[in-house]
């Protein structure tokens, strides 16, 4: 059963790790059009690919579109999981599982959060994954 509860609860993090990466690259590509300016004539031969902004600007806006269809797809799975993290009476157990399957925090990065120790953010993780209550109709994923 921990392997399901655990089957259950990581189901989201692919897509916050894929939307995540996607918006570290529209950050770079924003400060990029930020920092357009003219061309510096200085006599040195340029490579044969001219910078655009229009390339930029195209790229951008592809990058939206898939972070916005990435997080509609993830919407539903990250709700049912948070609806599950929600209904546990344990406050720390609650913080801790939400910092660790929707925000990709290590354990270590979630006890500097939470001002807790990796031995006590551990204990909350296991507590939690013990009291979480999978929803009726929730099919694990064959093989």
């Amino acid at each position: 059963m921990d392997q399901v509860k655990r089957g259950f609860m990581v189901r989201y993090l692919p897509y916050a790790r894929q939307i995540k990466r996607l918006g570290e690259r529209l950050n770079e590509l924003e400060k990029r059009m930020e920092g357009v300016h003219s061309p510096q004539l200085n006599g040195m031969p340029r490579g044969t690919r001219r910078y655009s902004l229009d390339d930029d600007m195209a790229r951008y806006d592809e990058l939206m579109m898939r972070v916005q269809s990435l997080r509609a797809e993830a919407q539903p799975i990250k709700s049912e999981i948070l609806n599950c993290i929600d209904n546990l009476l344990e406050p720390h157990a609650s913080a801790v599982l939400e910092l660790r399957f929707i925000d990709d925090a290590s354990l270590k990065d979630i006890g500097a959060e939470l001002y807790m120790s990796p031995r006590t953010v551990s204990r909350w993780y296991n507590k939690g994954m013990d009291l979480i209550t999978l929803p009726a109709d929730y099919k694990p994923a064959r093989n």
